[in-house]
């Protein structure tokens, strides 16, 4: 199977790039108002934010409508089409088969590279703040990560011959 070199696409590999660094500016703010959400509402979010579906429910500073709609203006004459899927994973499904909170399906349809689909999964973390009040900072840290769910994405990971 062949992978998707984004270096290869740069106009087009930083249209992607604004608009994850959009979702994860959106999914940030929202750890710093009120009672800090739990890994279930994050995931939640992060699913609304990426689904093509359901992403326009959000105001996003760059939104998957405005990242289309650059990718059609690309100066190479060329059009990249670019598509999200998202599917929560409930505990059970979690625990016995994905070892993920979600999974995130990317389609792109290059008129030079070709179409490609690829999986990713997702366990998303909660960020502990070390200081009172609550304050984010480089020594943060994902404290409920733990050497059993290592292990087991990593099992994961050979068993399907998976790219990291």
């Amino acid at each position: 199977m062949s992978r998707i070199n984004i270096s290869m696409i740069s106009y087009e590999g930083a249209i992607l790039w604004r608009f994850f660094d959009s979702v994860s500016s959106a999914v940030s703010s929202r750890m710093l108002r009120g009672s800090p959400p739990g890994e279930e509402n994050l995931t939640f979010l992060l699913c609304e934010l990426l689904d093509e579906s359901a992403t326009a429910l959000h105001v996003l500073d760059y939104p998957l409508s405005k990242a289309k709609e650059d990718l059609e203006k690309s100066d190479a004459g060329i059009t990249v089409d670019v598509g999200f899927e998202t599917h929560e994973h409930n505990k059970y499904f979690e625990s016995k088969y994905s070892g993920a909170d979600l999974g995130i399906v990317l389609s792109i349809n290059h008129p030079v590279l070709g179409r490609s689909r690829r999986a990713v999964l997702v366990q998303a973390k909660k960020l502990f703040a070390k200081t009172k009040p609550t304050e984010f900072s480089l020594s943060s840290e994902y404290s409920s990560y733990d050497k059993e769910q290592a292990s087991f994405l990593q099992e994961l990971a050979k068993r399907f011959d998976t790219w990291n």
